[in-house]
């Protein structure tokens, strides 16, 4: 039960706040997981950061640089944000989420289905986070594999190069569900040999994952048929049966959409 609600108006008082309670208090965004009815953790103390001013969008030459408390419609409204990543936040169909839900608390609820995790991952997304007054710079996968609780003020998503081809599906059960499946793919391809290969899946572990092993299999190789490519997903992949689906099934339909990324990305690239 909810017992004391905090409105900090500096990074240093949201952090001398969590430092106060503990795993007592959540840092609160836009409140779309904490409010859910089965979110697990149940605080006593929540810590908003609408104060803290954390929603500004940015770009340079090097960096698109979202602040933490950005909501997803924010970015998907903005001129400065890459096509694919707007099709990621065009994932999570209800506006009324996407108009409350923000880029930090997306993040942080490190959610196995998530849809937009993914392609930050495959962009090479990195977060800028803050603990007892210093501020560090992460990798967003290893924020999310360690189950990072550390102050999201900032995401670093470096800018595309023309070279770089992305491609990302999802896999609902209805047009207004949230995915099962999620998957997002990125490469270089030089003179028709894959390059700095990234590839990412949401729903079929704990936390969403990149499957390092096919990145290497298809590394300096030339773009393989789809059938190769489902059979190499197929082999690394381990999804459980639960209420969402089979792990048969889970394993067929992930090897079939990260095949699917591979030929949406060369057809695009064909054009």
């Amino acid at each position: 039960m909810i017992e004391e609600f905090y409105k900090p108006t500096t990074v240093q008082e949201a952090l001398e706040q969590k430092k106060k309670f503990g795993d007592q208090a959540l840092y609160l965004g836009g409140g779309v997981e904490v409010n859910n009815l089965f979110f697990p953790n149940k605080p006593k103390h929540l810590i908003s950061l609408e104060g803290l001013q954390l929603n500004q969008i940015v770009a340079d030459q090097k960096h698109l640089v979202l602040g933490s408390g950005c909501t997803i419609q924010q970015i998907l409204e903005s001129d400065l944000v890459p096509d694919v990543l707007k099709k990621a936040c065009l994932n999570l169909t209800n506006r009324n989420i996407r108009n409350q839900a923000t880029i930090g608390g997306h993040i942080a609820t490190n959610k196995s289905c998530s849809d937009l995790l993914p392609t930050l991952i495959v962009l090479g997304t990195e977060l800028e986070i803050t603990e007892s007054a210093q501020t560090k710079t992460v990798l967003l996968e290893d924020y999310i594999n360690s189950e990072g609780r550390d102050l999201i003020t900032s995401v670093m998503i470096p800018q595309l190069s023309e070279q770089t081809k992305v491609s990302i599906l999802n896999f609902t059960r209805s047009a207004n569900d949230v995915s099962i499946l999620t998957a997002a793919v990125s490469y270089v391809l030089e003179h028709d040999v894959l390059k700095n290969v990234k590839i990412a899946v949401g729903g079929v572990a704990k936390h969403v994952i990149r499957l390092s092993t096919v990145e290497k299999q298809l590394a300096e190789k030339t773009m393989p048929c789809r059938e190769d490519v489902e059979a190499m997903v197929k082999e690394v992949v381990c999804p459980i049966t639960d209420i969402r689906g089979t792990a048969e099934f889970k394993k067929y339909e992930i090897a079939v959409m990260v095949g699917g990324c591979f030929i949406s990305s060369k057809l695009k690239a064909e054009r």
